[in-house]
């Protein structure tokens, strides 16, 4: 049985103060920052976005660089499909999907003043999209997991970070701008598929992986009803998750696209 209620930390404190003072600072002018390093490709650990107080770690993807002239990181942002940090023709810039907003870089003794009083914390914990569904009367079903990190120090001085997908699970059940959290568990995850139940057995969210026997299904059990669902690709629907449902408006992400 696994259970679905692992509570989430806050982020810890980044333990590199040495590190903290190579980095290069950029802003929007309106009270946001990413402080940044395109020199240290042994680390995952090179940009951090927040305010004048506080700067989380940013996950990522992908990076390029070519000499000093350019870079791009592709964030690791749920909420879109194009999300990136750049450097290109002399200007700092981050891209999510169609808006754009510049960035500028602070002087050197700028730099060291922000740094000096900055504090910088390892990436925010947040929740991804686990599972869509819809039925014939305009219900959705939405499951999301929790997402945390796991620091490797590497024996070269390198640092590396690992995504855990957690058990924490989370179900909900309703039209856009009202769906209702669901007190289910997780009871079953198997090459078969998931299910997800309430603690009385009567609610069940059934989820068949596309190799099991059955086909890749998804069925909502009320008591004795059952109801097929027409299961959503995650990624074609951003907007519908972390928009028009209206359960992640309170989110905090910790990117850059916290715009």
């Amino acid at each position: 049985m696994l259970s679905a209620s692992v509570a989430s930390a806050d982020p810890e404190r980044h333990s590199d103060t040495d590190f903290q003072q190579t980095l290069s600072v950029v802003t929007d002018g309106e009270g946001r920052f990413i402080a940044f390093t395109p020199e240290s490709p042994d680390r995952d650990d090179r940009i951090f976005f927040g305010d004048a107080k506080t700067l989380h770690r940013v996950p990522y993807m992908g990076w390029s660089r070519n000499g000093d002239t350019e870079f791009s990181y592709h964030l690791l942002d749920p909420r879109h499909h194009q999300k990136s940090f750049d450097f290109k023709d002399g200007r700092y810039t981050v891209t999510c999907d169609n808006a754009k907003r510049s960035f500028t870089l602070l002087d050197p003794e700028k730099t060291r003043d922000f740094l000096a009083n900055a504090v910088l914390m390892e990436a925010l914990e947040y929740r991804v999209p686990h599972f869509l569904g819809r039925d014939e009367f305009g219900n959705y079903y939405y499951v999301d997991r929790l997402l945390t990190w796991k620091r490797i120090e590497e024996e070269d001085g390198g640092v590396d970070y690992q995504s855990v997908r957690t058990r924490d699970f989370r179900l909900y059940k309703g039209h856009p701008g009202s769906l209702k959290k669901l007190q289910m568990r997780n009871v079953v995850s198997d090459s078969e598929g998931e299910i997800f139940s309430s603690r009385s057995g009567t609610l069940r969210l059934i989820v068949s992986n596309p190799g099991s026997k059955s086909g890749q299904e998804a069925t909502w059990i009320q008591k004795k009803e059952r109801v097929s669902l027409v299961e959503l690709p995650l990624n074609r629907n951003r907007e519908l998750i972390f928009v028009e449902l209206g359960i992640s408006s309170d989110q905090k992400f910790g990117m850059p696209c916290d715009l």
